[in-house]
């Protein structure tokens, strides 16, 4: 006779507005998303929005990723530099503006993006 183990994992996600339980990031995300009206964001996410919205308090309406790498690296000393952070940044911007938090165009082969209001 073989005994198995039955474990059993706690929910790691709470939502921060009713306190439901998830087991996952994507369920919390989607309940947050059609329940309370709001936008999750990682917190790589977070810096990168941070670093846009310096660019926009410096002026800059519309910046393109190699401008939000720049402030990127000015604001956080505590990254990996190059290519992997290039990558990663340009993935955040393109999920921000799949989120509606940014807007995004082409311009001349170059993609601008811009906080929306």
């Amino acid at each position: 006779m073989v005994r198995t183990r039955v474990i059993t994992t706690p929910p790691i996600y709470r939502c921060p507005y009713c306190g439901e339980r998830f087991y996952n990031f994507f369920g919390l995300f989607i309940h947050c998303r059609h329940k309370h009206d709001t936008v999750l964001l990682t917190p790589r996410q977070y810096r990168v929005l941070l670093a846009c919205r310096r660019l926009r308090d410096r002026g800059k309406t519309w910046f393109t990723c190699a401008e939000v790498y720049q402030t990127f690296r000015e604001m956080f000393d505590d990254i990996r530099r190059g290519a992997g952070l290039r990558n990663m940044i340009r993935q955040n911007l393109h999920s921000l503006a799949r989120k509606r938090i940014l807007e995004m165009r082409r311009k001349h082969d170059i993609l601008m993006f811009r906080l929306r209001e």
